[in-house]
């Protein structure tokens, strides 16, 4: 299997692998090699025999100095805030 690096690999709760890359020049096939990273960290997860319902989530979040997705009209964004509030 091909040797990949990440900028940061983490694991956060309920087992769940986050995979972060910051990117400030859009190289050739800058999406693929997301889309790689992803399915790696997926399929690495099990060996053989192992139970398919063994896998657990693997979230890539790409920070980039570019707009990645150009040729698309329609992009959908949400923000969630949290607020904590102090009651007596």
């Amino acid at each position: 299997m091909k040797d990949t690096y990440l900028d940061v690999k983490a694991k956060i709760t309920g087992d769940k692998t986050v995979i972060i890359e910051m990117q400030v020049l859009n190289v050739e096939s800058f999406e693929k090699r997301i889309l790689y990273n992803a399915a790696k960290s997926y399929s690495v997860q099990l060996q053989t025999g192992e139970k398919y319902s063994l896998l657990n989530p693997v979230i890539a979040l790409n920070i980039t100095d570019f707009e990645m997705f150009e040729q698309f009209d329609l992009v959908i964004s949400r923000v969630l805030k949290e607020k904590d509030y102090l009651v007596d």
